[in-house]
Order: structure tokens, then sequence, then C-alpha cells
């Protein structure tokens, strides 16, 4: 458990140590479960210097075990490149991102037509995409300003978290509409269906409620749960099992969110397919697979990196988070028809064939196919 208050440790020098543009003191503790070791090897976390000289060194320490002193090469050219040249990539993509997105979300808001709950939905997930990216593009200015890694680590997880949530909630819709309509198809079942705003009331209460829950819990847990990590970039401590703060939700929810989707592919019949272009189920499903799977590999790949076992795992993660908008934007927008049609300016009604007409829903439940004939 790491100290509130920092212990002050003076450690007298065996011999003169000259200062060096090419080497610096670094007060360090035997960290045995270092990563890549066999027994462990020298750690600079919860360690500061306070001052040095030739022939003492005054360090800050927060928790206690084996301190020393170390001289270790200076290697900023190296760090602070790979650190610029991620948060260049993140703010370059992200703005792209973010305008695809604010497209998508002006015609959301705007259409009446789209003013249903998987929309309403849609509307979330933009939005906690939009701030993640960016949390995520301006972290590097975000710790300058603050002067540790608490709020832009909080900030990144939290709207992480949000995003992971409107999926599982998405899925959740989806999975209850076609319930519904399998159990019952006549409009008596609507009775017991809650109304849209009290449903929708309860998602925004779940999607942006429970992460705040999650991150004030691990920042209670330790005031330092945040620390700069792989190329600064500022994430949760992987030590006292912090990252389960964000792994375990991210498995759970997501989880939770492939298996309703899988349930669902046993379900769907033709019928889906001929109604999607006013219940937009089948984009909406397909999507969110297509969101789950993209998000979970992200953070997977971006774990990795962040915690310094593959430099170029953070490369992938920080492109791959930053295109997230772009992705959300063609699964949800340009693979819909009805927004397809109406971000072309173009009315969905009016656009169908004679034949395409043939293929909407029968008027009787009893016939399952009917054979397209041309009508002029």
């Amino acid at each position: 458990m790491d100290l509130y208050n920092p212990i002050r440790i003076v450690f007298a020098h065996i011999a003169p140590v000259n200062k060096s543009s090419h080497e610096e003191v670094a007060c360090s503790f035997w960290n045995h479960s270092a990563p890549n070791t066999t027994n462990g090897a020298w750690d600079t976390r919860g360690c500061e210097v306070v001052s040095t000289n030739e022939t003492i060194t005054i360090c800050h320490v927060y928790h206690m075990t084996s301190f020393a002193i170390i001289i270790k090469p200076i290697f900023e050219e190296e760090e602070e490149s790979d650190e610029g040249n991620l948060q260049w990539m993140a703010r370059i993509l992200s703005v792209f991102s973010i305008s695809f997105l604010g497209v998508y979300l002006f015609y959301l808001v705007c259409a009446k037509r789209l003013r249903v709950i998987l929309h309403t939905i849609h509307i979330n997930l933009c939005v906690a995409v939009i701030f993640a990216l960016l949390s995520l593009a301006g972290s590097g200015d975000i710790k300058d300003a603050w002067g540790d890694c608490m709020l832009s680590g909080c900030l990144i997880h939290y709207f992480n978290t949000v995003i992971m949530l409107w999926l599982f909630i998405e899925a959740f819709q989806l999975f209850t509409d076609l319930t519904e309509s399998l159990e019952i198809q006549d409009e008596d079942d609507d009775e017991d269906e809650p109304p849209f705003q009290e449903r929708v009331k309860y998602y925004i209460l779940f999607g942006w409620g429970v992460p705040f829950l999650n991150v004030g819990v691990a920042f209670g847990f330790s005031p330092d749960a945040y620390i700069e990590q792989e190329a600064g970039f500022c994430w949760l401590d992987n030590s006292n099992f912090l990252w389960c703060a964000f792994v375990g939700p991210l498995g759970f929810f997501g989880l939770c969110t492939l298996y309703m989707l899988y349930r669902m592919l046993r379900d769907i019949d033709e019928q889906v397919y001929r109604e999607d272009r006013t219940t937009i189920f089948k984009s909406s499903y397909f999507g969110t697979w297509t969101l789950q799977i993209y998000f979970l590999i992200t953070w997977g790949v971006g774990l990795v990196g962040i915690h310094g076992l593959y430099l170029y795992a953070l490369y992938l993660f920080v492109l791959a988070m930053s295109c997230l908008g772009i992705v959300t934007f063609i699964v949800h927008a340009l693979l819909n028809t009805e927004v397809r049609l109406l971000l072309g300016l173009r009315n969905p009604d009016k656009t169908l064939t004679p034949i395409e007409k043939i293929h909407l829903p029968p008027e009787f439940d009893d016939v399952r196919y009917i054979k397209p004939t041309y009508i002029p």
C-alpha cells in the first residue's frame, strides 16, 4: 500500500558523483516482480529525488522496501520522440474521427424519423467516443497542466468504461426487442413495455453513472492509482490489483455483450431482415458485433503496450483507438440504409423499387416466403 506522506531518506555516496549530461542519479527500490526478469530489478516508481550533490542524495519514498540510489543513462530524446509521436498521431486521427461523428450526431439529433431508442443509444455512444478521443489526444497537455497523471488517467479510464457500457446497453436493447418480437407480435404486448423516456433514463443512469463509481473506487483505493506508464501514457498502476478496475468490467461486460449477440444469432430470421428498413435491427446488430470485437482487441493490444511489454503495441493501440470514431461512423451510419439515405438527402420511403416493395413484411403470419415477381 502506498503511503500518503513520503518518507525522507538521505543516502551518503560511497564515492563522489559528478554531474553528467548522459547520466543521472535516481532513487530506486528492488522490485521482485519486475516484468521480463527472473529475480527482479531496480525500479524508480514511488521514489523521488529531492536533491543531490557529489556526496549525498535525498529521496522521498512512498512505500517501504529495500532502497538504493543508482546511476542511470538519460534517454530523454528517445522517450520524448515516442511520446510526441503518439500524441500527434492521436491528435491528427482524432480530428478525423470527431468530424465524422459530428456529422452523424447532427443527423441523429435533427432528423425526427431517427428519434428511436436505438439511435438514442447511438447518440450516447458517439458522445462517449468523442470524449474518449479528446482525453486520449489531450492526455499529454492535461498531464503537464495538472502536474501528474491523476486527471488524465481518470478521464481515459472513465470515458472508455462508458463506451464499454453503452455497447452492452445496445446489445441488451437488441436482445430485448428480439425476445419480445418472438414471444408476441401483436400490439397488446406493448402495454407491459416501459415507456421510451423511462427506459432511456435508466440507460443513461447506468451508462454514465456506473463508470463514475468505478473510477471513484479505483481512486479511493489509492490516491496514486494513475501513474505514468510507457512513453508517458497515464494509466492505472499494475500493483495492488488496480488494473482490475478496468480489466474486470472490460472482461465481464464484453463477454456478456458477446453472449447476448451470439444468442440473438440463432433467433434472427428472414422477417427481421425484411423489417430492417424501419427497425434498424440488422445494422445495429452487426454494428455492435463489430464495435465490441474492435474495442476488446484494441484494449487487449493497448494493455500490452501501456505496461511496457512491447512499444509497437502502444502505437497500434493509439492508432486503433483514434480511429474508433471512423469505425463507429461506418458501421452505424454508412452501413445503415436509413441513415445512409438521409445523409445523401434522400427520402428512404421513396427509394424503394417495385421489386423491393414486394419484400416488405407480409400481411399474414403464416406466409413465410413470397416469390418476387415484377410489378410494373
